[in-house]
This record gives structure tokens, C-alpha cells and sequence, in this order.
């Protein structure tokens, strides 16, 4: 009897391992222990790196004087109809707005993807627009994936060169998770470049965590720094210790079953031809999990606004006016218009202290009927598109207007 349990326990597991190792190699999400918990990284992937986005201080920044292709699948559009876009950034490592280079600067913006502008060209970003209506050049130094905690990093790295009279960091909700890792590859499996300084509080007061992979000969030897990575990256135990899949596989997947079902069903489905994007789906829908549960962590919110606070006595050292935008995904307005909002109350209390703009409402009126035609899609969650750009400046122009910090 000890050697049929025996048997099928290799044979079982000799299925599952050949399986999840088959289903791993074209999708990153599927993170097995052997090869994600310390990933190897190809030495010419960290040469491109070092080339056009390494930075020692913030883990990642847009380098002035490049300029770059991104390929993008419209909301509705097939898969393969992908929409081509360029970025150029200035000898500023601000990214251009054409015509309004050579105006007057007021306006300096920092945050992630949404604030950089993904997916659309020059002309047709927010700060773009905002130049227009302004009649000035809107700097844009905003990095994508990067947290709250690095936009203003980079504020207080670079803010005395150009003393712009109003400082925004605009932001998606799911920064509240960005700001507690120091290397995305926890939370954002496959993600191995990006590694970050974040803050913890410590006594009550902000302490920064700098950076350790400070140096560029140190990303090949990451695994020398794992130790010091672990410690202040709140995911490491939270999320993905979970998710890694290891023998014996059919313990380890029960650490996380529905995910791990799901996934290794899905994927089986794609490699059939079927549901080509339902893993993505499982993946972005658990994502958005952590996100919301975050936004009720005691923790994870006095981080926040402490990195809220600090912005604002570092804008009044500056003497710079500073302004958070809140700029949500498409699901953020979906969950809105249901009365789920996850952060609503989390933005309600800090505007009570600070200047805080949360474009959800607006935008949900500014698309009435039609909330996807605000957005992009690439099947890693849509930014928006020239239209919801363009929607967004307006509002906070208007906001800008109201609040009379410009004239």
C-alpha cells in the first residue's frame, strides 16, 4: 500500500512539475521557487537598463535626451491591431511638450505611468494640454510604476533647478502598495529591475530606506543585498512567499488555491487557443485585491499620509504650491459608479489638511456613457487614452483656477 501512495505521489508530482514548468515559460505570474525567488537577469537586459532608465537614487528614472516606441491594444480593438505611440524626453529628462518648450515654467508635475503619460504621444498628455491652456511649459518628470514615495524623492532632488510655482504628483490609487516595496518583483512577479528606496516609519517620523542596489555592478549581484531587500519589502512575506510554487507542488499550490487553480486552468485554456487573456485578468483582479485591502490597513494608510505630509513641508521649504492628483484606473470608476470606492474615505480625510485633487467624479461625468473611451488598454490595465488626458488637464486647470493659484 506504501509504495501505490508512493508511486502516485511522484507520478503526481512529476506531472505538476513538468506542468507548471511548461505553463511558467510565457507567463511570469506563474512564479516557481527554483527560478523566481532568486531570478537570474541576462547581463544584455541590464545593459539596456543601465542605458535608458537606471537610477541610483530612485531605482528607475526617464533619462534626459531619449526618446521611445510603445505599442498599445485599444479598449475593444483585436489583439494584434496594436496602436503605435513615441515619447521624447528633453535635455531636462522632462518629457517634451512640442510647441511650449520655450514658454515660461510654473508647473512641474512627478508620479507614475498616468502622470508620464503612457500610451499616447507628445502632444496629447495631460501636461501637454495643460501647457495649452496655461500658455507655459508643464514639466513632466514622471517615471512609470513609480510610487508616491519616488515622485517625491525626485521633487527633492530636483526641484531648486527649475523653482516651478506649483508641484504636482499625480498618482493611481494603487500607489498605497507601490510605496512599501523595495523591489517590485514581489508584488509585480517578473518586475526584476526595479529595485526602490521606499519610507517606513520609525518612532513616529518618516525614515528613508535608500536604495541598496546604488550602484550599477551591484544589480548583478543582487542576491548578495537579498537579505536587506526582504526585510523592508512588505510583499516578500505578504504576497509572494504565497504565490511560490515548490516541491511538493501539490502542497505548495494549496497555499494559494484558488489563484494557482485558476492560473494553471487559464493557462491551459491559452495554450488551447482559448480565452487568450483570462490569466491576465485572474492576475490584474487579484492585484486589485491588495490594493483595496490596503486602503483598510491601519499601516499602509499612516504611511501614506505621512508621504502626503512630508510633500507639503517640503513644497512650503520650496515655496512651491503642492498639489496630489489622484488619477484612477477605468475599474476605479466602474467600482465608483456601484458606491465601492475603496479610497474614497482615505481622500476625504486628507483634503481636509492637504490640497488634493481626485479626478474620479469628474471623469465619470466627463464620460457619461462612454467611461472606456477615456482609456487605453494593453491587457496590463489601460491608462488614458488622448481624450482622457485632455479631460483630466481640463479639470485640473479648473481646480487650479478655483483654488486661484494661477490666474
Amino acid at each position: 500500500m506504501l509504495k501505490i501512495v508512493a508511486l502516485l505521489f511522484i507520478v503526481t508530482e512529476t506531472i505538476l512539475g513538468i506542468l507548471v514548468d511548461f505553463l511558467r515559460k510565457d507567463f511570469q505570474w506563474l512564479i516557481l521557487k527554483y527560478k523566481d525567488e532568486n531570478p537570474q537577469i541576462p547581463s544584455d537586459k541590464i545593459e539596456r537598463f543601465l542605458a535608458n532608465g537606471y537610477d541610483s537614487y530612485l531605482g528607475w528614472s526617464r533619462k534626459p535626451n531619449i526618446n521611445g516606441v510603445e505599442k498599445v491594444v485599444s479598449l475593444g480593438a483585436d489583439e494584434e491591431n496594436k496602436k503605435e505611440t513615441s515619447y521624447t524626453m528633453d535635455e531636462r529628462g522632462s518629457r517634451s511638450t512640442l510647441e511650449f518648450e520655450e514658454k515660461p515654467i510654473k508647473i512641474a508635475t512627478y508620479g507614475d505611468s498616468f502622470g508620464f503619460c503612457r500610451h499616447v504621444n507628445d502632444n496629447e498628455t495631460w501636461q501637454y494640454y495643460l501647457s495649452g491652456l496655461t500658455n507655459t511649459n508643464v514639466l513632466n518628470f514622471s517615471a512609470g510604476n513609480w510610487g508616491f514615495d519616488q515622485a517625491l524623492l525626485k521633487i527633492k532632488k530636483t526641484h531648486k533647478q527649475f523653482n516651478a510655482k506649483i508641484s504636482i504628483i499625480a498618482v493611481v490609487p494603487e500607489t498605497i502598495c507601490r510605496i512599501q516595496s523595495t523591489w517590485k518583483h514581489y508584488f509585480e512577479y517578473g518586475n526584476v529591475l526595479a529595485f526602490k528606496p521606499r519610507f517606513i516609519i520609525e518612532n513616529g517620523e518618516l525614515k528613508l530606506i535608500e536604495n541598496i542596489i546604488n550602484e550599477p555592478d551591484k544589480i548583478a549581484k543582487y542576491k548578495e543585498f537579498l537579505p536587506y531587500i526582504k526585510k523592508y519589502d512588505y510583499f516578500y512575506k505578504k504576497k509572494f512567499l504565497k504565490d511560490l510554487l515548490s516541491f511538493p507542488y501539490c502542497i505548495s499550490i494549496f497555499k494559494n488555491p484558488v489563484r494557482n487553480f485558476s492560473l494553471i486552468f487559464a493557462l491551459i485554456l491559452k495554450k488551447f487557443g482559448f480565452f487568450k487573456n483570462l490569466a491576465w485578468e485572474i492576475i490584474l483582479k487579484e492585484n486589485f485585491k491588495y490594493c483595496i485591502k490596503e486602503y483598510r490597513r491601519k499601516g499602509a494608510l499612516d504611511l501614506l499620509k505621512a508621504l502626503i505630509r512630508d510633500f507639503h513641508h517640503t513644497a512650503e521649504e520650496f515655496d512651491t504650491i503642492p498639489i496630489v492628483v489622484i488619477m484612477p484606473y477605468l475599474n476605479d470608476l466602474k467600482l465608483y459608479q456601484q458606491n465601492k470606492s475603496y479610497y474614497s474615505n482615505f481622500v476625504q480625510e486628507i483634503s481636509k489638511e492637504f490640497n488634493v485633487l481626485d479626478l474620479t467624479e469628474d471623469l465619470i461625468k466627463e464620460g457619461q456613457d462612454n467611461l472606456s473611451s477615456l482609456y487605453n488598454n494593453d491587457f496590463y490595465g489601460g491608462h488614458l487614452s488622448a481624450k482622457g488626458n485632455e479631460k483630466a488637464a481640463h479639470l485640473i486647470y479648473k481646480a487650479l483656477l478655483e483654488k486661484e493659484f494661477i490666474k
